[in-house]
């Protein structure tokens, strides 16, 4: 089918150029899933389904591989990332690092105002859940998490989030698709109360027990939810 793309202040795309637009249209059917990991996604085919040229599915490409969504592969072309467990160790690692420092210093500095807003983004995570779509859980959240690093006052820190805010967007969507039951809000929810008690060392060791427990329950996916496109043969050899 295809789905044109407007380029119109009218849709909330003013000051965005076309390349923009389709990047974030891709990115879209990536995280809710309509593109699977490992699916190929040729230039030709995005451009006719978004009825736009292939320059600016060329350029919105090259950003999804920049910010880690999409992989460039030889002699097959682009296709949507996938993730073997290293990559997921990884990614856990630098995050739950990041988060530590983030909850402890936002224990110590954040206003009430900004406690506050840490709970109404779980609110708004827990209505996304069971009321709206799949993107908008996902957004809400990366929204909370951002949050986090944001009340902690640290740029650099915020920066070094930023850059692998894709990523981690793309690894909560594959797992709020593959564990629904989970209620994501009260999963998190330990971490605004540590940081709203002021205790540096609650706030610290509240982001360690859901870091933990959210790192054991997608290492224990198949990998064909980060990779469907693997064949069997090379999906059992993956540890």
């Amino acid at each position: 089918m295809v789905r044109r793309v407007q380029h119109s202040p009218g849709l909330g795309h003013a000051h965005r150029e076309l390349w923009e637009v389709v990047c974030a249209e891709i990115r879209d059917l990536i995280i809710g899933g309509v593109f699977a990991p490992g699916e190929p996604l040729a230039e030709a085919a995005l451009a006719a389904r978004f009825a736009v040229s292939r320059g600016p599915v060329r350029t919105a490409l090259m950003e999804l591989e920049r910010v880690g969504l999409v992989t460039a592969v030889p002699r097959r072309g682009m296709q949507v990332a996938t993730f073997e467990r290293t990559d997921i160790d990884e990614l856990f690692d630098v995050s739950l690092g990041l988060e530590r420092m983030a909850a402890r210093t936002a224990a110590e500095i954040a206003t009430p105002e900004q406690v506050r807003r840490l709970h109404e983004l779980l609110d708004d995570l827990d209505a996304a859940q069971h009321r709206d779509g799949p993107l908008d859980a996902v957004e809400a959240d990366l929204v909370f998490h951002r949050h986090l690093m944001e009340t902690s006052g640290n740029r650099r820190l915020l920066d070094i989030w930023l850059r692998m805010s894709e990523e981690i967007r793309f690894v909560i969507a594959v797992t709020q698709r593959s564990l629904p039951a989970v209620e994501w809000a009260s999963f998190n929810r330990p971490i605004a109360d540590a940081v709203a008690s002021g205790d540096p060392d609650r706030a610290e060791a509240a982001v360690v027990a859901c870091f933990t427990e959210a790192h054991a329950e997608i290492r224990a996916l198949s990998t064909e939810a980060f990779d469907p496109f693997r064949p069997p043969s090379a999906a059992a050899s993956v540890n």
